[in-house]
């Protein structure tokens, strides 16, 4: 009997001992080391969201602040974290995603790629994700209607995002972010759509280095959109947002003539583009002389029954290399439809104004 007894607890510590083994396999006892490899970022399912990643990025570096300064060792980190769970003892997993509803989505795998293996600047480009969101959202609040998806708001924060990473980390990063963010878009032409708006952002950045984020935003939000019916060709040049939702009355451009009086007269070819978003307009006005030199211009304003008041911006420095007097405090009152508009413009120091006349 007492053989027995010795017999069945050598059974029952073989058991044991096995099951031990097998159970290391996919949770062991001495964590991974060194770098992620292909086949561990495969097999981690499901992956972490925007929101996840930020806190666990946030959660090891506190714990471990030299991490900062080894990318591989952080991420390895961030990929324990994920997959074993054992680097916080953090259910990692019940972590709510907040802010602006791109959080909530689960990284691509692409994606995940690029945090794991560049978790430092993954850091830097997802915490620039909701002020994008929030710039797009509050300006364009019109475009609820549409989700905020493919329209103007959508395609200023596809823009803005670029402009942000680009700003805070480098461009060369910032396209293989966005893009890796894009890699399994279902929608394929509004992923193409995406891309186009992360180039313009990125192309922003470039042609103007000395602007501050702020002024780019501006740049953006009063710049040129081109509304795109689904499955029209994508603009080769980064010069104009495209959306294909939400599209508002008064936008598009209105081609035309501009006089000014105090500056041998014109007319000159003018290209009026606007965008709507409830009773706002901003835009653009390009006058092209018949040397072929151009100018352009910025405004904002205000949409009143069939009247528009616009307000046009002094230029920033970068947008104004030659340092040329511009016409200051310059206000355009139009009036017409969405179809024709014209009207009047004065100005402080341009004291004769002048006109505009234009259609579509």
């Amino acid at each position: 009997m007492k053989n027995l007894s010795q017999k069945a607890v050598l059974f029952l510590l073989l058991v044991l001992f096995s099951c031990s083994k097998k159970s290391n396999v996919d949770d062991p006892q001495t964590l991974p080391e060194g770098q992620v490899t292909e086949a561990e970022l495969k097999s981690l399912n499901p992956l972490p969201t925007i929101e996840e990643a930020i806190a666990a990025y946030d959660k090891v570096t506190t714990d471990d602040p030299a991490l900062k300064n080894d990318e591989e060792a952080l991420g390895r980190k961030l990929f324990n974290y994920f997959k074993y769970g054992k680097a916080t003892g953090v259910a990692n997993r019940e972590l709510a995603p907040d802010g602006v509803a791109e959080l909530a989505k689960k990284l691509t795998y692409e994606e995940w790629k690029v945090v794991i293996l560049s978790p430092n600047k993954s850091y830097k480009a997802y915490k620039t994700v909701v002020p994008a969101g929030t710039a797009a959202q509050s300006n364009y609040p019109c475009d609820a209607d549409a989700g905020f998806e493919d329209s103007k708001a959508d395609a200023i924060r596809h823009a803005y995002w670029n402009v942000l990473m680009a700003k805070n980390i480098d461009s060369e990063f910032a396209e293989k972010m966005a893009t890796a963010h894009e890699s399994e878009a279902g929608d394929e032409y509004a992923k193409k759509m995406d891309l186009h708006n992360n180039a313009v952002g990125r192309r922003l950045v470039k042609d103007n280095p000395t602007a501050t984020t702020d002024q780019l935003l501006q740049v953006l939000i009063q710049g040129k959109f081109t509304y795109l019916n689904k499955g029209d060709a994508i603009p080769a040049d980064n010069s104009s947002l495209v959306y294909f939702k939400a599209k508002r009355v008064y936008d598009g451009t209105y081609n035309g003539s501009m006089t000014n009086p105090d500056s041998n007269g014109g007319p000159w070819t003018l290209a009026l583009s606007l965008n709507q978003c409830g009773d706002v307009i901003r835009g653009q006005f390009e006058i092209t002389r018949p040397n072929s030199s151009m100018q352009k211009r910025r405004f904002t304003g205000k949409l009143v029954g069939n009247s528009i008041t616009l307000d046009v911006a002094t230029p920033y420095e970068f947008e104004n290399p030659d340092g040329l007097t511009p016409c200051n405090n310059m206000v355009i009152k139009l009036n017409g439809d969405a179809t024709t508009l014209s009207g009047n413009w004065t100005s402080s120091n341009c004291s004769k104004g002048g006109e505009l006349k234009s259609s579509r």
